[in-house]
């Protein structure tokens, strides 16, 4: 048997819960150019192994690794783990479709490194959701346009403008599917696949400095899982806002290279700012940070992140304007909130999503996406 067409690569830790699911969905797919690779840091996995033994599947590669390993290592690990021309990171909650092995046929005939899709949302049964109170839901966005090729230096920018609040259609390996040698590129020049705190922004910046172009299709080829432990639900489980230091998963060191302008508090936004700012720093692309309006990362976390907006005041150099801006966007997030609960009551759908309820798992997800319902 030859090298995999396409890895699926899954750090995890401590949720074996849906890994074993993603596991016996890639295993369905029943193709020797899938392999599907485990990245374990579980101190006790008793569990998997037992699980791993009876499921007899060649084509899972399992990995094991105890005591606490930052997030970036452990992905680092599971893509030099792999073996496949094209990766694919995923959580241990997400899931991909079995269109993904197409779409890694396209980009080799075409000379394409790197793809995104459009992608469905999976709430797992046992996850907090804010849709009707729906859980074991899906949700994927009725998108035309079939494939397209984005550049990567005005996704790149348009990142840059809205201070990193999101990862925007940055081309990327986590939920994505890249080549090894674009992957390769990034490794060679730092050490890592990862150039910043956090794994999936981190390698998006990364890789839309390494590529020039990427495809963009409206199908859906991957599923993002939110479970009860998801990464931002693990966040929100603290009972006050988390320090820096609290983030085990970050590497050594993350509090003494926080950028300044940033405020020193572990949420997502700010965790994904000082990432870009880390990675492109990483790169050699300092005089992109230099183009950053600090003022706009401020006010996504004013708005979001109301109890501590002090902490960006106090950044600020337009703090007055700032504290206004605050109250307008409370009022207006209060108002949206007010008017989903109206359309939930009178059931009034929006039509340019699809959405499908008491859903079990990831594989029940792929089929009902499939089904197109």
């Amino acid at each position: 048997m030859g090298k995999p067409l396409l890895s699926v690569v899954v750090p995890t830790k401590d949720r074996y819960k849906y890994l074993k699911h993603l596991i016996k969905l890639i295993q369905s797919y029943n193709s020797d150019e899938w392999e599907i690779v485990v990245q374990d840091n579980t101190d006790d996995n008793t569990e998997i192994v037992e699980f791993l033994k009876v499921l007899a599947y060649p084509g899972c590669k399992y990995f094991h690794e105890e005591g606490q390993l930052p997030m970036t290592t452990n992905a680092d690990k599971a893509i030099l783990n792999s073996e496949g021309e094209f990766v694919c990171f995923l959580g241990d909650d997400d899931g991909i479709c079995p269109n993904a092995l197409e779409y890694c046929r396209y980009m080799k005939e075409h000379g394409i490194e790197a793809m995104r899709s459009n992608l469905a949302h999976y709430n797992w049964p046992d996850a907090i959701s804010k849709y009707d109170g729906a859980q074991g839901h899906i949700r994927w966005a009725k998108m035309a346009g079939g494939k397209n090729m984005l550049n990567s230096e005005e996704v790149l920018t348009d990142v840059v403008n809205r201070g990193f609040v999101d990862r925007g259609n940055l081309p990327s390996v986590y939920h994505g599917i890249v080549s090894r040698a674009a992957l390769n590129r990034i490794y060679e020049k730092c050490n890592t696949y990862f150039p910043g705190q956090s794994p999936d922004i981190s390698n998006g910046i990364a890789m839309s400095l390494t590529i020039d172009k990427f495809l963009m299709t409206s199908d859906v080829v991957t599923i993002s899982g939110a479970s009860k432990f998801h990464g931002g639900a693990t966040i929100g489980n603290f009972r006050r806002y988390p320090k820096i230091s609290d983030m085990v998963w970050f590497r050594p060191g993350a509090e003494e290279i926080w950028d300044k302008r940033l405020p020193k508090i572990a949420v997502g936004s700010i965790i994904w700012a000082e990432s870009s700012i880390e990675t492109l720093k990483n790169m050699g692309r300092e005089d992109i940070i230099d183009k950053i309006d600090f003022e706009t990362i401020y006010k996504f976390f004013v708005v979001y992140h109301y109890p501590v907006r002090e902490l960006a005041y106090s950044l600020s150099n337009r703090a007055i304007a700032l504290r206004c801006y605050t109250y307008l966007k409370i009022v207006s997030r209060i108002w949206n909130a007010f008017w989903r609960v109206v359309k939930g009551k009178l059931k009034i759908k929006d039509r340019s999503i699809s959405f499908a309820n008491n859903i079990d798992n990831i594989e029940d997800a792929i089929l009902r996406i499939s089904d197109g319902t």
